[in-house]
């Protein structure tokens, strides 16, 4: 089976979307299952590049807060488009953004069947512009990410039982099924027990630095931890709120807190 995965850039880094998107497609891979990328360019010209490039986009006044959420935008170029659903059988929708109206839309034309993951909320999409809590934008978005993307498909992937609860809520047509895109569980020592050279209960919290991922609440529930001392707190991402985390995390040190 030839699968089409359809995401604005495969290769941002720091964004836990593109990441999953890489790791769905290398265990697809080593399943057998053939798997080529419609996206914009390695922004790394010596790493791994899609099979169908993309030109990159900018969008107006926005352009810098996307960046440093680790994020890019692709032009819908129709006849790159074309080209890769003439190729696929099956087309996997990474995203409910202006590249994925084209591909399903012209996919829907030609026969080629789509599925798609649902990864963010409308809310997710507003945060960083401080409009996360408007219910019109909020309800707008998802009734156009519903008509153009989701109801397109024949089967959307729910990360979590609340997502797929929220998108029969919001009336998606397309069969709801809850698979998890987590890391894959290995087999390894835990590294977040102490022992007598190491002290420390340490805790890694991955995702961007972002409003909506809300770092800051567990960075103030360290005040209320019993052995805050005794606890190290790893943050890995990038975002624009990491002078924020930063800042607050330092003013902790100095309380003594951590």
């Amino acid at each position: 089976m030839k699968v089409l995965f359809v995401i604005n850039n495969l290769y941002t880094q720091g964004n836990g979307l593109s990441g999953s998107a890489r790791r769905t497609m290398a265990y697809l891979t080593a399943a057998g299952v053939e798997v080529k990328a419609l996206s914009a360019a390695n922004p790394d010209p010596t790493g791994p590049q899609p099979e169908f490039v993309l030109k990159d986009d900018r969008i107006p006044i926005f352009h810098g807060i996307i960046k440093k959420q680790g994020y890019a935008f692709a032009k819908a170029d129709e006849a790159i488009i074309s080209e890769a659903l003439c190729w696929a059988d099956v087309t996997h929708l990474e995203e409910p953004f202006a590249l994925e109206w084209k591909v399903a839309e012209l996919a829907h034309r030609m026969g080629v069947p789509c599925v798609a993951t649902y990864h963010l909320h409308p809310e997710n999409f507003f945060a960083s512009v401080g409009l996360m809590k408007s219910r019109y934008l909020n309800s707008a978005t998802m009734r156009v990410w519903r008509e153009r993307v989701f109801d397109r498909c024949s089967i959307v992937q729910c990360p979590t039982q609340n997502v797929r609860d929220r998108l029969v809520r919001a009336g998606v047509s397309a069969e709801l099924r809850v698979i998890s895109n987590g890391l894959i569980p290995r087999a390894r020592a835990d590294v977040g027990e102490p022992t007598p050279d190491r002290p420390y209960r340490q805790l890694l919290c991955v995702g961007r630095y972002s409003n909506e991922e809300d770092q800051i609440t567990l960075l103030e529930a360290m005040r209320y931890a019993r052995n805050a001392d005794r606890i190290r707190l790893f943050f890995a991402g990038r975002g624009p709120i990491e002078a924020k985390l930063k800042r607050r995390a330092a003013s902790l040190v100095r309380q003594g807190v951590l």
